[in-house]
């Protein structure tokens, strides 16, 4: 009696599919916005040759600083592989979202700045970036301004502009 309970019991939730499969973390986290997504650049005009990139998909997420070789984006800063979306942090490895009305709240741990809260917004056709760092060792929170990221037809060649004149144009 007890075992054709069970059994039913069994069989009616792998009808509904329950107990089927567990979600994956990656399944139950929510997705880069489509209008955020693509290649965006910042330039800085820093006496240092380079534009951040953000490179943002529906499932994964870099940020690195680089310069051009041979039409090639080479990464100086954040030399690792792109972060995937998951429900946990994983250092290097993966990133978080939520959403806080029309802003991308993105969250990352880097072993090398620990973790980072990364606030996204989009106007105009830019994307805006602020950042904050908090560090724990020395209870210290850093906080970036906002940063406007573009996408570039001709990146290279831009940053080539750049250096030649001396200062950064606007984006």
């Amino acid at each position: 009696m007890k075992r054709s309970v069970l059994i039913s019991v069994s069989l009616l939730l792998g009808a509904l599919g329950l107990g089927m499969s567990l979600p994956t973390a990656a399944d139950a986290a929510t997705t880069i916005p489509q209008n955020m997504r693509g290649t965006w650049f910042f330039s800085n005009g820093d006496e240092d040759p380079g534009l951040t990139r953000v490179v943002m998909k529906a499932k994964t997420y870099d940020i690195a600083f680089g310069t051009f070789s041979h039409g090639k984006f080479v990464k100086k800063w954040n030399n690792k592989q792109p972060l995937r979306l998951a429900n946990q942090l994983t250092v290097n490895k993966t990133f978080t979202t939520s959403k806080q009305g029309k802003k991308l709240i993105l969250k990352t741990k880097m072993a090398d700045w620990g973790l980072i809260t990364y606030t996204y917004s989009m106007k105009k056709e830019h994307l805006y970036q602020h950042w904050i760092k908090q560090d724990s060792g020395a209870k210290s929170v850093y906080s970036s301004g906002v940063f406007k990221y573009s996408k570039l037809a001709h990146p290279e060649k831009y940053l080539n502009e750049v250096y030649k004149a001396g200062t950064a144009r606007r984006l």
